[in-house]
């Protein structure tokens, strides 16, 4: 494990002319990742005057081409009243270049932000669809443009397939018989969303937000945080899977009625609508994108649930997989599906 110092760290808040609001007297490790030469390293800081920063080190082998404008599109959000952490600048750049050791560092450095939100409620349901939306506007308004975006390439280069969902837990579709069926389907919902996708607006988005995803609350203030995933994406389609990416993973579907991921879905969408009106395109294909995602991603939550074991969850979920690709809300009770296998209840 690579070590970072407080020597090493108030070394460069001084590059920053970060050291006028205190040196740092505490630092965290909030992320630590290495593979080989690849290092990334979050950190938290604390000066002698209470001021606190996020520091984020990646060595050059995962260096993005396009951190220095992610953080400029920060950066825009903030200037139009998004609640994103203030980025520093050194040299006139977001993003430094340290060495430590025989190791080169590209380091940015924001104000702390607080940590991701635990649980949901309507009113945080309903602040990141709005907020959200703002964030569209504002691209949409600046014509502003990042490289493509995760989502973006991961539909066109084909590796949102089946197979690719499912990996070595395939066989259990193709031990039920469904898994030529699945793939049809799935298959045309993909060549379906590629042509939707040709014909709608593309701008920068955040590329990472959820429910429980790079949202947090600090000092009262809810907050967007960690843009190392932006990129240009569907704007339409960013929107929805922001939503059912979120309601489909393991956290938040397991806490969730049927009635109650009906109703926030609503509040989502609503909350969403209200603040950013959708081109005529948008509102066309709405409902068809919609049903395709929610489809997608109930499908790889089912995937999930295979990889983790739950046996009995699959079993009774696979046959609802195909009708979840032209609906908006799955019709499986989850929670209670989770809850029976979890406690052993017949």
């Amino acid at each position: 494990m690579y070590v970072i110092s407080i020597k090493d760290v108030n070394n460069i808040l001084e590059k920053y002319e970060l050291q006028n609001k205190g040196e740092a007297v505490a630092i965290e490790i909030l992320q630590y990742y290495q593979v080989e030469e690849k290092i990334c390293i979050v950190i938290s800081i604390e000066t002698i005057f209470h001021t606190r920063y996020v520091m984020k080190l990646l060595s050059n082998a995962l260096l993005c081409e396009d951190e220095e404008k992610q953080s400029e599109f920060s950066e825009l959000l903030r200037a139009n009243g998004i609640p994103v952490p203030q980025k520093y600048k050194v040299k006139n750049r977001y993003v430094g270049c340290f060495r430590f050791s025989d190791v080169e560092f590209n380091v940015t450095i924001e104000d702390y932000f607080g940590e991701n939100i635990k649980t949901i409620s309507p009113w945080s349901i309903k602040k990141l669809g709005s907020l959200l939306a703002d964030m569209h506007k504002i691209s949409m308004n600046h014509e502003y443009h990042l490289k493509k975006g995760s989502t973006y390439c991961a539909l066109f280069s084909g590796s949102v397939g089946i197979d690719k969902i499912w990996g070595e837990n395939k066989n259990i579709l193709l031990k039920t018989n469904s898994y030529k069926k699945i793939k049809e389907i799935h298959e045309k919902a993909i060549s379906k969303i590629k042509n939707m996708w040709l014909e709608l607006p593309v701008y920068a988005v955040h590329g990472d937000l959820g429910l429980l995803s790079n949202v947090t609350i600090y000092n009262n203030q809810y907050g967007i945080i960690d843009f190392n995933l932006s990129g240009d994406e569907v704007l339409l389609s960013d929107m929805l899977i922001t939503w059912y990416s979120s309601v489909y993973s393991f956290n938040i579907a397991e806490t969730l009625s049927l009635k109650e991921r009906v109703e926030n879905r609503k509040t989502f969408l609503s909350s969403y609508l209200n603040e950013r009106n959708l081109t005529t395109k948008e509102q066309k294909y709405l409902y068809d994108m919609a049903c395709i995602i929610n489809g997608v991603y109930f499908n790889r939550f089912v995937a999930l649930l295979a990889s983790k074991g739950f046996e009995k969850s699959v079993k009774k979920m696979i046959p609802h997989i195909t009708v979840n690709y032209s609906c908006l809300d799955s019709d499986v009770d989850i929670q209670s599906e989770l809850q029976k296998e979890i406690y052993h209840i017949e």
